[in-house]
């Protein structure tokens, strides 16, 4: 992870490096971070924000979930998909229904992809046909995600209900309409 980080850092200029540096240890600090990743993916744009939300996921402190659950509303291109990403990388089950009506809505197909990826970590049986609802989308990557969401929940030993299982394995079968 730290040859990782000092990769990215290297890759930045150097007040983007500085802000990624204090990211990283505000995240490493866990809860005690959160009220200054709040702050920073506020006020920050692009990859800074990207960085703070993310950091924010991992921690899987409550007010972290909640901060990031207000941002899947957001229609500024990227945030909600950002946060809907940054959900699926901590415990975040207690979004799982806020993820399944974006991953339904009409909104950005980004953040409907991010939300359904995000799913197939942390959803569960409510949210399961929410997840079917995306094998019948029209866009591709949507469809794909739902596969992939499906797949994970499997993965976590989530058994699938007969009917959307014979629809994944018709969506498997038909491609990539």
């Amino acid at each position: 992870m730290t040859s990782l980080v000092i990769v990215l850092l290297g890759a930045l200029g150097a007040p983007d490096r500085d802000r990624a540096a204090e990211i990283a240890r505000l995240e490493a600090l866990r809860a005690a971070g959160v009220e200054r990743l709040v702050a920073i993916a506020t006020e920050a744009s692009g990859r800074a924000r990207s960085l703070a939300l993310r950091a924010l996921g991992r921690a899987s402190d409550p007010r972290a979930i909640a901060y990031l659950r207000k941002q899947l509303g957001r229609s500024e291109a990227g945030v909600a998909a950002l946060a809907a990403e940054a959900l699926g990388l901590g415990d975040a089950t207690a979004a799982a229904g806020e993820l399944a009506r974006v991953a339904v809505s009409a909104g950005a197909v980004e953040a409907r992809v991010a939300a359904l990826r995000a799913l197939g970590r942390v959803g569960g049986a409510p949210e399961m046909a929410a997840v079917g609802r995306g094998l019948d989308e029209r866009e591709p990557r949507v469809r794909a995600a739902a596969a992939y969401a499906l797949a994970q929940l499997g993965r976590r030993r989530q058994s699938l209900p007969e009917p959307l299982r014979a629809r994944l394995l018709r969506a498997a079968e038909d491609g990539d309409r």
